[in-house]
């Protein structure tokens, strides 16, 4: 997987095996079930796998943390779990939560993390407006992922609850997320974040290359977020300056 040099991750023959193993079940299991837009081994190693793995480099090494020795990545909207199940293989010391709201596709991530032997990977079937209000997992997560949620105002609302004061969330979204930034900028501090830096990542593509934008947990998040199931989607927060 020549690919992954280019991104600054080194990958050992275990690790590739298990991550073309990873495209092969979800190949299979999209007979059945739509879990994503790739149709051959190629383009779902290029378009998913190496996709995810360009958050690699900005998921450093930490010591004791807020939920135990390992540290947590919540994944927000696992679907066909990219970016969730590739960092799992190549960050076997992290605890990694899919919550996943399509009882089909939750299955499906659970039979894939089986297959692969990840032991650290659990996978919700809910939403993540309700997980994030579980004391279990509000204000625990290291690190949170999103990818093809929706606007970057709605990821925010749905994964900084989950993280803990200096935690990070890592959204991957594409080239026109420019449009999004100022607007976030100015609301992201209701949750209790900062956005920090939007970064270009991976290879060049025929509609500009993806972005990845890291917004840094720096406040507690207010109990009232997220707000009820759908609402952040349907009204996402807005500044609230007249």
């Amino acid at each position: 997987m020549k690919g992954a040099w280019s991104l600054g991750v080194v990958l050992d023959p275990g690790e590739v095996e298990r991550l073309l193993a990873l495209g092969r079940q979800v190949l299979e299991k999209n007979r059945v079930i739509n879990l994503t837009g790739g149709r051959d081994l190629p383009t779902l190693v290029t378009e998913h796998i190496l996709d995810s793995l360009t958050l690699i480099p900005f998921i450093r090494e930490r010591g004791k943390t807020e939920s135990g020795d390992h540290p947590l990545l919540v994944d927000v909207g696992s679907g066909g779990g990219f970016p969730a199940l590739p960092l799992a293989i190549v960050r076997a010391d992290l605890t990694v939560l899919c919550i996943e709201s399509v009882s089909k596709k939750a299955r499906a991530l659970e039979q894939l993390a089986a297959a692969l032997d990840l032991k650290g990977v659990t996978v919700a079937n809910d939403r993540a407006e309700r997980m994030a209000h579980n004391s279990a997992w509000r204000e625990k997560a290291d690190w949170a992922t999103a990818r093809g949620v929706g606007a970057l105002a709605t990821v925010c609302e749905l994964a900084l609850p989950f993280l803990c004061l200096g935690g990070k969330l890592l959204a991957q979204k594409g080239p026109d997320v420019v449009n999004e930034i100022e607007d976030v900028c100015s609301t992201v501090g209701q949750l209790g974040g900062v956005a920090r830096q939007v970064l270009t990542v991976g290879p060049d593509r025929p509609g500009g290359k993806h972005t990845v934008v890291i917004v840094e947990k720096v406040e507690s998040t207010p109990s009232e977020f997220p707000r009820r199931p759908g609402l952040p989607a349907k009204r996402p927060l807005r500044d609230p300056r007249p």
